[in-house]
């Protein structure tokens, strides 16, 4: 019975380290995505502030 627990208990283990693997790789992938936006954003401003 204490197997079973044990068993149990890795298997939310294992899984919970997937939720946080997962939600790593997307908080990466938004950061990477932010970077973008703040590069085309600080083009499109300078090219802005050119014309002013």
């Amino acid at each position: 019975h204490e197997e079973d627990a044990l068993m149990d208990f890795l298997k939310h283990q294992a899984s919970y380290c997937d939720v946080i693997k997962s939600i790593v790789e997307k908080h990466e992938q938004l950061l990477e995505d932010n970077t973008k936006q703040e590069t085309t954003l600080g083009i499109k401003r300078t090219q802005r502030d050119a014309y002013v």
